[in-house]
């Protein structure tokens, strides 16, 4: 579920590929802190 919601917001944010690239790399460490916190 967390990890379908990081990949929602990576594809709806793919107007721009730079930020994309750096929103990609932000979301995974996120999800990551999310499952290694729980």
């Amino acid at each position: 579920m967390i990890i379908l919601s990081c990949l929602i917001i990576i594809f709806v944010k793919r107007e721009n590929l730079l930020v994309t690239i750096f929103e990609y790399s932000l979301n995974l460490f996120h999800c990551e802190n999310l499952f290694s916190w729980r």
